[in-house]
């Protein structure tokens, strides 16, 4: 979806909220609308729900602002209790690929890697120093940790030329809200995972997530995040 500012990227099935809903409920209709899943709370509506999963809870709500408006988003965990997963179903209007991830994936170092977006370009309009400033203080880059996925069951909700098929492949990956999520469950809720996935290297003896190209800047990032932390008990 082109108007979409997530479009083209992999996340959990999702949605706004209709009138009247509880949050059980829209999450249940866009899992239901997006890829044929029936949850716990489906609307009555859309016909009896599955007992194929059970709802187990949410992870911390994330606070989205975007151009001086702002929102709250929910991530519901499920539990899958039949022994066979039900099968996906895409919309193709609102879904392009999927397909299901072991968990064992995430628990491997060797799935995290980093994107990295030139940022120098923003201040181009602006006097040629500034820009050079930002060049040479090592904060022209901007690096976000990613986690590429591997599914044996990749799905694509049309027609598609082996190019194109490689393409969505290569895009098949974790990042930014998503995989914000995706530690809280299994970090900072369940702790499955001794420390975050994240993209970092050791520095004075302790792993320090890569942000910007400058190693000071990342530091300084990193004990401002842990400071806040302490104070407020949230990131």
């Amino acid at each position: 979806n082109e108007g979409d500012r997530w479009g083209g990227q992999v996340a959990f099935p999702g949605g706004k909220q209709e009138e009247n809903e509880t949050d059980e409920e829209t999450c249940a209709r866009e899992v239901y609308e997006e890829v044929g899943l029936r949850l716990p709370f489906l609307p009555e509506k859309f016909g009896r729900e599955s007992e194929s999963f059970t709802l187990l809870g949410a992870v911390n709500d994330r606070q989205i602002i975007f151009r001086e408006q702002s929102m709250s988003v929910r991530c519901f965990v499920y539990f899958q209790l039949a022994k066979t997963t039900p099968e996906l179903v895409m919309n193709h209007n609102e879904v392009a690929a999927c397909g299901w991830c072991k968990m064992k994936q995430l628990l491997k170092r060797s799935a995290v890697s980093h994107l990295k977006f030139t940022i120098s370009h923003m201040f181009s309009d602006r006097h040629p120093l500034y820009q050079k400033a930002i060049e040479t203080l090592g904060l022209d880059y901007v690096y976000f940790t990613k986690v590429d996925l591997e599914t044996d069951d990749f799905q694509v909700s049309f027609s598609s030329t082996n190019e194109e098929l490689a393409v969505l492949r290569s895009n098949f990956f974790l990042w930014g809200l998503t995989l914000g999520f995706v530690n809280d469950f299994l970090f900072n809720v369940t702790s499955i995972r001794s420390k975050p996935l994240n993209f970092s290297k050791e520095c004075l003896g302790r792993p320090i997530e890569v942000v910007y190209r400058s190693g000071v800047h990342n530091i300084v990032l990193h004990t401002y995040c842990s400071l806040r932390e302490m104070l407020f008990g949230s990131r």
